[in-house]
């Protein structure tokens, strides 16, 4: 990942966070809150969402500071993944209409319901390429039997 202005990061860290412990810490000490079953959190000039199911999308992070929060989540989350999968986007707010091509992603208005909904597809792409990744881990290590 880039630290570019205006980028979007989804990381898939785990099966799933222990979300209560989770929002309790990040709400009691960091400038987040709770909207619907997402931690929303402000990170520097950044917003990050986080999922309960094990992702965790950034909106202009640079990867140092996205570092930096994941480390922190490492303690939250519950079976660990082998291997992370992550996403990338670029995003421009002010477009005349909602749109996603060649993983540029545009707005037409750049406030936090308009990211959240945004994050949840990218969030849930996310986690469905976690559980293709494990579909052909199980077909690759079966395929001997007839």
């Amino acid at each position: 990942m880039n630290p570019i202005n205006n980028e979007v990061y989804a990381l898939c860290q785990c099966d799933h966070y222990n979300f209560d412990a989770l929002q309790k810490h990040f709400i009691t000490n960091f400038a987040a809150k709770l909207i619907g079953n997402v931690v929303q959190l402000k990170w520097n000039d950044g917003d990050v969402f986080i999922f309960g199911y094990g992702v965790v999308v950034f909106w202009q992070v640079a990867d140092e500071q996205s570092n930096t929060l994941l480390a922190a989540l490492e303690g939250f989350a519950e079976q660990k993944l082998d291997m992370l999968l992550d996403d990338e986007f670029t995003f421009a707010a002010g477009t005349a209409q909602l749109s996603l091509k060649n993983d540029h992603i545009g707005l037409p208005t750049d406030d936090i319901s308009t990211r959240l909904a945004i994050s949840h597809g990218i969030a849930q792409s996310t986690e469905l390429a976690q559980y293709e990744m494990r579909v052909q881990n199980t077909i690759s290590s079966t395929e001997y039997i007839p």
